[in-house]
C-alpha cells in the first residue's frame, strides 16, 4: 500500500509538470447570440458558462470603447494604449473598463489604432464594473479597431504568466460595429484554432461573445486575429473576458494519493499496535 501511495504522488507531480511543459492546445467553443447585453446578469442562462458560473468574466474582462451615453465619435489610439486609454478618449468620454486577470497581459498589435463609440444605436452590455446580479445597469459597448484588408490579419497577443491556470476560456466581446467578420482565430506556435461568424453584416450591431479555450497556457504567448468577410473595412472588437476552467482528472489524482497516503498511516499504526499486543 505504502507502494501505491508513493506512485500516486509521482504520478501527481508527474501531471503538474508535464502540464508545465506540454504545448498549448487551441480549441474553438462556439459563439453565442442569445445572451445579448446580459453577460453580467445571474438569471439570464448562457450556453459557454463554466460549471455553477452564471456570468461570462468570473475571473477578469477588459471592455474597450465603452461610454454610458453619446453621440457616434471616433478618437486615435496609441498601440501601447489600446487597452487602458488616453487623454482624448477621456474628453471623448470613451473609457476602458478593466479587471485583468494577473496571470495575463495582453497588447495590442500594430499601429493605427481607433476606438469607436457608435452611441446610439450601438450594442449595449451590462457594466461590468457593477456587482453581478439579476439587474445590471448597461453601458455601450465600443469598438477597437484597425482599418483592414479582408485578409486574416493579427490583433492581439496574449501573454500568460507561469503561474498561469492550465484550462482557460477566453470569450472575445464584439458588438457588430464595423466590417463585418468571418472568422476569429487564435495560434501558438504549431497549435491554432479557428470559430468561424455566420450571418454578420456591416454595423449590424449585434452582441456576440466568441468563446476558445486554451489548455497549457502558462508561458504560452497567443495571438488573436480576425478575417473580414468584405464591405465596411473597420474590423475589430469589444473586448475580452476570462474564466477559469476547473481540472477534475487533476483533483481525482490529488484526492486518490490523499486517500492512499491516509490509508497506509492508519495500515502502519494497526500493524504496529498488533506487535505491541503480541
Amino acid at each position: 500500500m505504502k507502494t501505491t501511495a508513493i506512485r500516486l504522488a509521482l504520478v501527481t507531480f508527474t501531471v503538474y509538470s508535464s502540464q508545465a511543459l506540454a504545448a498549448p492546445v487551441l480549441t474553438a467553443v462556439g459563439v453565442d447570440t442569445t445572451t445579448k447585453a446580459d453577460w453580467r446578469t445571474t438569471t439570464t442562462v448562457k450556453p459557454y458558462t463554466i460549471g455553477s458560473n452564471t456570468i461570462y468574466g468570473t475571473d477578469g474582462y477588459s471592455t474597450l470603447a465603452t461610454r454610458p451615453t453619446g453621440s457616434s465619435s471616433v478618437v486615435s489610439v496609441a498601440t501601447s494604449e489600446v487597452l487602458t486609454g488616453n487623454a482624448a478618449t477621456t474628453t471623448a468620454g470613451i473609457s476602458a473598463i478593466n479587471d485583468v486577470p494577473s496571470f495575463v497581459t495582453i497588447s495590442a498589435i500594430g499601429t493605427g489604432w481607433n476606438w469607436y463609440n457608435s452611441g446610439n444605436p450601438g450594442a449595449t452590455i451590462d457594466n461590468p464594473s457593477l456587482t453581478p446580479g439579476p439587474v445590471v445597469a448597461d453601458t455601450r459597448l465600443g469598438l477597437s479597431f484597425r482599418s483592414l484588408s479582408g485578409s486574416a490579419t493579427d490583433l492581439f497577443t496574449l501573454t500568460f504568466a507561469a503561474d498561469a491556470p492550465d484550462n482557460i476560456r477566453i470569450g472575445i466581446l464584439q458588438e457588430g460595429t464595423g466590417g463585418a467578420i468571418s472568422s476569429f482565430s487564435l495560434t501558438s506556435g504549431a497549435a491554432s484554432a479557428t470559430q468561424s461568424i455566420t450571418g454578420m453584416a456591416s454595423n449590424d450591431h449585434l452582441m456576440r461573445y466568441v468563446f476558445f479555450d486554451i489548455q497549457n497556457a502558462a508561458n504560452q504567448t497567443v495571438t488573436l486575429s480576425l478575417t473580414g468577410s468584405g464591405g465596411v473595412n473597420n474590423y475589430g472588437i469589444g473586448g475580452f473576458s476570462f474564466d477559469v476552467i476547473p481540472e477534475p482528472s487533476t483533483t481525482v489524482l490529488l484526492a486518490a494519493g490523499a486517500v492512499a497516503l491516509v490509508v497506509t498511516g492508519r495500515k502502519r499504526r494497526r500493524t504496529v499496535g498488533d506487535a505491541r499486543v503480541a
